[in-house]
């Protein structure tokens, strides 16, 4: 009988452990995937403010306002705004 309580403490020891490690690791799962999103919704962000300010920097070119202008109101290197300025005379 001692026997047959030691077993079961044992297995009941056992389970709880399993059911600890798999609940720790649903949490880690879900933790993890959480944190993805948001990375992901900042690079988003963080793309889409990118392309508005070359979108600016695009209409302000097409419309001749100075490179180094551009380049100041909107914070790019001058050779980022140059480069961009040169593709808009190539679409024309």
């Amino acid at each position: 009988m001692v026997y047959n309580l030691a077993n079961t403490i044992d297995e009941m020891t056992q389970k709880a452990m399993e059911k600890g490690i798999q609940e720790g690791m649903q949490k880690g799962i879900e933790k993890g995937i959480e944190k993805g999103i948001e990375k992901g919704i900042e690079k988003g962000i963080e793309k889409g403010m990118e392309e508005g300010v070359l979108k600016v920097a695009r209409s302000a070119l097409e419309k001749g306002v100075d490179v180094d202008f551009v380049a100041s109101i909107t914070d790019l290197d001058i050779e980022v705004v140059k480069k961009l300025k040169e593709k808009i005379k190539r679409t024309i």
